[in-house]
């Protein structure tokens, strides 16, 4: 079809839809576009020629490969509905595309355009249709997050990437469930954790080898193989178990590997079970942090602690440049001191219980980039933190106010040049830290997304704007 072929009812249609597009295809134009009647929505390729920006690319080659134009018109209104790019990338696992059109997904992402307009048009750039489609070729060829890593360029690209790697594990877990819903179970091995016990009971000399990891294996059946290698525990079972090992595990996996974790040589589980992609890693919820020095190439570590865990195995990870800590049972977060030996670590996440934990040690650290809760401390110690840059504080606490002294703590801080960020919901002292900033020659202040952010640079603002908008924070 040409412009050149079209009536009279055709080109006042093709009118219209370039009225609506205004130059590009966005989340919201699509919700418009896929309430066009069949006839209507065939003429969109005609619509969009010329125009460059990736969701009008992936009309395009998604129109010449399938003909499914309403296809690709329906993905990109399905992003709309996502109020961020996290909450995008965990749900997008669940969201339905034909093979072909993940094709024509991988096809505009890997294009050289698609890398320049990103990391040329920092704030231009439609990034919610981005990690949608970037999520979507994934299913295409995995290994194009691993490209992604080496061409794109921000602070926020290796958190979203690390996202839209474990959104395509998920998206496969989730087909090879459906496939084998309804299929009998096979009889070799368990199917699911509640079945190992009685599988075990009934197979006193199991053959090892029938738990093996297997391309028609559900999810289930892969967390009941390891529980069930786990209580079997022997040599031969951990050389089975070492084959479940990959770069990134589902949250049920996680906590039946924790439990194996504990089964057998910590150190030698460790290097075989935890393969970082990239240098990145989440532990999930651990007890017991003993043998994660052992984890090959581990730069970029995530944790969510147990009711009190010793982190003085972190000492040895020499790698470690960016570490998240979630504590969110009491005591918490209790020494911290181990940190201080890790001579690369520049962004640090101390989230939850945090006041058991002497934060003085603070004061001998690299640490560049700080999320802490302080839990009604004053926080002082930050003032002691000479290479800070950017911090993300919360200053109350089960209900408790902040410290008095803590405005006074935070405004200090930005006008010696560190980007500070707050929570806008906790009333006991934002609202007057926004008073007296506003008050202050030379701050500024920022509010979006929930957040409140002060900084001396007038210029960055509008780049601080978006970064609070990703939730690209500290």
């Amino acid at each position: 079809m040409s412009e050149a072929t079209l009536n009279e009812t055709e080109v006042a249609a093709l009118s219209r839809i370039r009225t609506l597009l205004d130059g590009q295809v966005d989340g919201t134009v699509a919700e418009s576009l896929k309430r066009l009647p069949d006839k209507e929505l065939g003429l969109l390729p005609l619509a969009v020629v010329g125009l460059v920006d990736l969701s009008s690319r992936f009309i395009t080659v998604a129109a010449a490969a399938t003909g499914r134009v309403r296809a690709a018109v329906e993905f990109l209104a399905r992003l709309e509905a996502y109020s961020n790019i996290p909450n995008l990338l965990k749900g997008i696992p669940k969201v339905p595309a034909e093979a072909a059109l993940t094709q024509a997904a991988l096809t505009v992402v890997d294009d050289e355009i698609t890398t320049e307009q990103f990391n040329g048009q920092a704030f231009g750039f439609p990034t919610s249709e981005f990690w949608g489609i970037a999520a979507l070729a994934a299913r295409a060829d995995a290994d194009v997050i691993e490209r992604l890593r080496g061409r794109l360029v921000g602070e926020w690209v290796p958190k979203h990437l690390s996202a839209a790697e474990k959104a395509t594990v998920r998206h496969t877990e989730l087909v090879q469930a459906d496939r084998s819903a309804g299929a009998n179970p096979a009889p070799e091995a368990p199917q699911k954790v509640s079945e190992v016990k009685s599988w075990l009971a009934n197979h006193p000399e199991p053959d090892v080898a029938s738990l093996a990891p297997n391309a028609d294996q559900r999810a289930a059946a892969r967390v009941a193989a390891v529980r069930a290698l786990t209580k079997i525990g022997t040599r031969q079972a951990f050389e089975v178990l070492k084959k479940y090992g990959t770069p990134s595990h589902s949250d049920a996996m996680l906590k039946e590997l924790h439990v194996a974790w504990a089964r057998f040589d910590r150190r030698e589980f460790a290097a075989a079970m935890f393969q970082p992609r990239s240098g990145w890693l989440d532990l999930g919820e651990s007890a017991n942090l003993e043998g994660v020095d052992a984890i090959p190439g581990l730069t970029h570590l995530t944790v969510l602690l147990g009711k009190k865990v010793d982190l003085s195995p972190l000492a040895g990870c020499n790698g470690l440049e960016r570490l998240v800590l979630h504590a969110f049972a009491a005591p918490g977060i209790q020494d911290i001191t181990p940190l201080a030996e890790l001579p690369a670590l520049t962004e640090l996440h101390l989230i939850g219980f945090t006041s058991g934990a002497d934060l003085a040690t603070l004061s001998r650290m690299p640490v560049r980039r700080l999320r802490i809760d302080l839990g009604c401390e004053a926080g002082d110690v930050l003032l002691s933190m000479p290479q800070l840059e950017r911090l993300l504080v919360a200053g109350e606490a089960d209900g408790e106010p902040a410290h008095p002294g803590l405005g006074q703590v935070v405004r200090q801080l930005a006008r010696t040049g560190v980007q500070v960020v707050v929570y806008r919901h906790e009333e006991s002292w934002v609202p007057q830290l926004v008073k007296d900033t506003e008050a202050c020659s030379g701050l500024h202040c920022v509010s979006k997304s929930g957040y409140v952010a002060l900084t001396t640079d007038e210029s960055g603002l509008e780049k601080l704007t978006s970064r609070l908008f990703n939730n690209i924070v500290p």
